[in-house]
């Protein structure tokens, strides 16, 4: 894994692009901050990827929601609804976009 400055992001695109043919991943980052992920793809595991992605994304949610709700005391029952309700918001946004 290796990090870059967004600087030379901006001031080395090319270079960076080459590096991460190499490289797993590269981590972005902005006063010494991660701020963006950088992982190769090539244009057939694009949808492959981006769907992992959205999984990754529905599954923090959910985790996020049941450790609010166990925070807040809320009922499994009421947990549930606000899942559900979170993901189709949320798919609706991925889908129109």
């Amino acid at each position: 894994m290796k990090f870059i400055p967004s600087r030379e992001l901006r001031l080395r695109t090319n270079k960076v692009f080459e590096d991460l043919k190499e490289e797993e991943e590269i981590i972005v980052t902005q006063n010494g901050l991660p701020i963006a992920l950088m992982i190769p793809i090539d244009e057939s595991s694009l949808n492959e990827t981006l769907n992992s992605w959205k999984s990754i994304k529905i599954k923090s949610a959910v985790r996020e929601l049941r450790e609010s709700a166990v925070n807040k005391e809320t009922k499994i029952s009421d947990t549930k609804k606000i899942i559900y309700h979170t993901f189709i918001r949320k798919y609706i946004k991925t889908a129109i976009n």
